[in-house]
């Protein structure tokens, strides 16, 4: 849902990675210091705000290559992370058993009783639950608001919307802000709300996968939502297969999510409605 704020508005952002990186161990370290998932969270969704913020400054700002700015915060965010969780480890001579206050499931009354559907999607942590608001929620801002209108119309034709009176620079720079918000939100879900802990590898590629789904999902919130579970489903798929003892080979099976999702992204590249200024610096030079 955050990516699909920064693809609106005619920036292309495959630094989605970078920053649930950020999130994740932003989150991670602030519910380890403070003891509360809430405090990291809120951590959390300001640094990658700030993250978002500076990718607006080099991309919208200084008019740099999208692409290789989001490469830059990919590798610098990992590398941030990194580094500071091996010197923590070393700080506190515990490696990397480190373990942070993590959120608790919040069985909503009820509904999480209902047979198969209740303990999949009533029995969750509440970053889930917000989730299930965002979809619609972002929906309804993208087409059903002045604003929403106003970031389509700039990814469209940004000439257009400034003769019309709009700031350009503005939306773009607010439209980063809340896919940084959104995207640690992602990150915080992996480390202190499965998990409770952090590891370098945390990610894994799921910032690209969104990305993907994004384009699959026609750049719109319900279809990338759709996209988004179908990826879901294939890499539990792969863990249950693992857990009952499948004879195929682990690498294979740890390969499906990823392969589902490059098949995805070279069948709907081309089918896809990207907004027509996307990727393009304003004003052209």
């Amino acid at each position: 849902m955050g990516g699909l704020f920064s693809e609106r508005s005619g920036i292309i952002n495959i630094s989605l990675e970078g920053l649930m990186t950020v999130g994740a161990f932003t989150g991670f370290l602030g519910s380890l210091i403070f003891k509360n998932p809430w405090i990291g969270l809120l951590i959390a969704v300001i640094c990658t705000m700030g993250t978002g913020l500076l990718f607006a400054f080099f991309s919208v700002t200084i008019r740099a290559n999208q692409i290789i700015v989001g490469l830059a915060l990919n590798i610098f965010a990992v590398g941030f992370a990194a580094f500071f969780f091996r010197l923590l480890g070393k700080t506190s001579g515990l490696g990397q058993t480190l373990k942070a206050e993590s959120f608790n499931a919040v069985p909503i009354p009820f509904l999480s009783k209902l047979p198969i559907v209740g303990s999949a999607l009533f029995n969750h942590i509440p970053i889930i639950y917000m989730m299930y608001v965002a979809v619609p929620l972002v929906y309804w801002i993208l087409f059903k608001t002045n604003w929403g209108l106003e970031l389509r119309s700039v990814g469209e034709h940004p000439l257009a919307a400034e003769t019309a009176g709009i700031n350009v620079y503005r939306i773009r720079y607010q439209a980063q802000m809340i896919c940084g918000v959104l995207s640690g939100l992602g990150g915080v879900s992996l480390s202190i709300g499965q998990l409770s802990s952090f590891n370098e590898n945390l990610v894994a590629g799921r910032g690209f996968i969104a990305l993907a789904a994004i384009i699959f999902g026609q750049y719109r919130p319900i279809g990338a939502a759709i996209a988004s579970i179908i990826f879901g489903l294939t890499d539990a798929l792969q863990l249950r297969l693992q857990t009952y003892g499948s004879t195929s080979s682990p690498q294979l099976l740890l390969m499906m999510p990823y392969l589902i999702t490059l098949i995805a992204f070279v069948l709907f590249i081309q089918r896809s409605a990207a907004p027509a200024a996307s990727g393009k610096t304003y004003p052209e030079e």
